[in-house]
């Protein structure tokens, strides 16, 4: 399957995709996501949404231009997605940019440890139970040098100091992959609501957990409870089916 001028073409069929796909930047502007091997949009009922992308642990990733935007340095930023992994492979990457021993920025899950790469290193890692077969919110948010991971709204290990510069803009940015792919590095399962926010940490504690589709803006606290900052102009992708 490839993509092309917003359009699906898969076994001969062109299948319109939504304009939400994939956003760069705080306009209405897109751009467009790359898919490989049989990667598709399937109806699954996530937390947020019933679509998401499926990718099957062999073949499928996803891409997204090389763009000066994924280039956080030291400053502060959130990823989030959330995620249905459906086996543990050898090391699976969530999300990469670039690869092994030198991703700029990457999170990978192995053997049931959960690794945040930053700046050519593991510079957080998580013994995770329970994570298989279940949608899983994961984010990870920097504000003022400190970083934290959570699962599901709660953090998980400890916050760290954190001055390293977190991914590129040189490397495509993959979902499911490394920049370029390697054995053992596929992800099995689903993604969906896969945001980054450069100059924003959007969560500052405990959170309560988006129930309805990621915007490129949205109020502080937008689900209720407390810790979770307004996106205004900080969103630089979101890719959601």
């Amino acid at each position: 399957m490839i993509i092309t001028s917003g359009f699906t073409i898969t076994d001969g069929h062109v299948i319109a995709l939504s304009t939400t796909a994939a956003f760069i930047g705080n306009t209405a502007s897109t751009t467009a996501v790359t898919t490989y091997g049989s990667t598709s949009i399937i109806s699954n009922t996530s937390p947020i949404s019933t679509t998401v992308y499926s990718l099957n642990g062999s073949t499928d990733y996803i891409t997204i231009p090389a763009n000066s935007n994924f280039s956080m340095g030291t400053g502060d930023f959130t990823v989030e997605w959330f995620q249905y992994m459906t086996s543990q492979p050898a090391n699976p990457r969530v999300f990469s940019m670039g690869g092994y021993p030198s991703a700029a920025g990457a999170v990978s899950i192995e053997g049931g440890t959960f690794y945040v790469w930053e700046n050519s290193g593991f510079r957080f890692s998580y013994s995770l139970t329970n994570y298989l077969n279940q949608w899983i919110h994961f984010a990870i948010s920097r504000i003022s040098g400190q970083t934290s991971v959570y699962r599901n709204g709660v953090k998980i290990g400890s916050t760290y100091s954190d001055a390293n510069p977190f991914g590129n803009g040189t490397n495509l940015f993959a979902i499911g992959q490394e920049s370029s792919p390697t054995s053992g590095s596929y992800f099995p399962g689903y993604i969906t609501g896969f945001r980054v926010c450069k100059g924003l940490g959007v969560y500052s504690g405990n959170f309560t957990v988006p129930t309805s589709k990621l915007g490129q803006t949205a109020s502080a606290n937008p689900y209720g409870g407390t810790n979770t900052n307004a996106i205004t102009n900080q969103c630089v992708l979101l890719v959601q089916p």
